[in-house]
């Protein structure tokens, strides 16, 4: 099947955010492909906070998954728990692939580079992080390394830590389908209202527990789906969006100046604000918002929506994959180059050739990933979770 065809029922301009968050996302995590310490890079990681992709990610996870039960459940004569059950199918065969594939290649890297051997024993510790993040429980894995300065916990867990994320969308996957079954919809909204009321002044610093299971973003998604905010019916709302332009400014502005409030808000212990994260997940809730609202609007000049509707369509693999290219093109580096010494120029000159090999080769890893496993599984997920729905309608046992 070829990538349009995939998104003839995505809204495009959410597919573009996508694109713009996992940039974001590949960005703050370049200072781990690094071979030195560069001071342009500090100062635009300094006064840009770029984590905040992925609370991009959590609204615009909230708003699709939160609109496809919807649709699965108004359209459907099936028991609401059948339909969650083949929920439940597709995003295993959505998201688990690919996330395993590229776990056991890591497993089989610290094999070749003799991490789980020392030549006498075999170091399973170092196999902890890998445990964790096929568990789905990266998000708990992470924060107690932290808190316990355990060095067990620290063995190569740079080549997993974005794992956290996906482990936190996996809980959520399981858990907030259950809770759509048995709340209905004018509680359901009332629900994620106090959900987001009572997180908006909680103090999430950095790498503490808190950090990791922020579910603003979900919540902000949830809500936007099910307020009727996409159905033309909040006249004043309506005048603005009709202006194109307006609205492609008004973006376009909120894109540039979230990465910069996200890093006066968010920090390290005393440095977050007790409201940072909840206005972080605000603004890219406006953000989903105004793409929600202006579907069948183009952004801007056609090469650039061909290029991010192309970058947002791969997104996922691009996620799973840019961390574990670089932390490996930056650990081989300094196998090769050990002890040798680099003036000012060349040490320059290394980082931008070994950023340059990071993204060819994270961008050749995700193409191969999303065409070769993550198109595969998802099509194959699909096919069961109706197999699963007509089976269950028919009464045709399972051979």
């Amino acid at each position: 099947m070829q990538d349009t065809q995939l998104i003839d029922n995505k809204n495009e301009n959410i597919e573009i955010l996508r694109g713009i968050a996992i940039i974001f996302t590949m960005v703050v995590h370049l200072g781990l492909a690094l071979a030195f310490p560069s001071a342009i890079y500090s100062w635009i990681v300094s006064n840009f906070e770029f984590s905040i992709g992925v609370d991009v990610f959590f609204v615009i996870s909230g708003f699709v998954i939160t609109r496809s039960l919807s649709n699965s459940f108004s359209s459907s004569d099936e028991p609401r728990f059948s339909i969650v059950v083949a929920f439940w199918i597709k995003r295993i065969f959505r998201l688990l692939p690919a996330a395993f594939f590229w776990l056991m290649v890591l497993i089989i890297y610290f094999l070749a580079i003799g991490e789980l051997w020392d030549g006498h024993s075999l170091q399973l510790k170092n196999l902890i992080p890998i445990a964790a993040a096929f568990a789905n429980v990266y998000n708990l894995y992470y924060p107690y390394c932290v808190a316990n300065s355990a060095s067990t916990c620290w063995c190569n867990i740079a080549y997993s830590s974005h794992y956290w994320s996906l482990s936190l969308e996996e809980q959520f996957y399981i858990v907030f389908p259950l809770i759509f079954i048995f709340f209905k919809r004018n509680l359901l909204i009332w629900l994620m209202v106090i959900l987001i009321a009572v997180q908006l002044f909680w103090l999430r610093p950095f790498f503490t527990y808190r950090w990791f299971f922020r579910i603003d973003g979900f919540c902000w998604g949830i809500l936007l789906a099910l307020l009727p905010v996409t159905e033309g019916n909040l006249t004043c709302i309506d005048r603005f969006l009709r202006n194109k332009t307006v609205v492609l400014i008004v973006s376009f502005v909120l894109i540039i100046l979230l990465p910069f409030i996200s890093s006066c808000v968010l920090g390290v212990g005393s440095q977050a604000k007790n409201y940072g994260v909840g206005l972080v997940a605000a603004i890219s809730a406006v953000l989903v918002f105004l793409a929600a609202r202006n579907e069948k609007n183009v952004w801007v000049w056609q090469p650039y929506r061909r290029l991010m509707l192309y970058i947002g369509s791969r997104s996922y693999s691009l996620y799973i994959t840019h961390l574990i290219v670089y932390t490996m093109v930056r650990h081989l580096w300094s196998v090769i180059y050990r002890g040798m010494q680099f003036s000012y120029i060349e040490k320059s000159l290394a980082n931008i050739y070994i950023v340059i090999l990071s993204l060819i080769i994270t961008a050749a890893a995700a193409e191969i990933t999303y065409r070769f496993i993550e198109l595969k599984f998802r099509f194959k997920g699909r096919e069961l979770a109706k197999s699963y729905l007509y089976r269950r309608q028919t009464g045709t046992p399972y051979a």
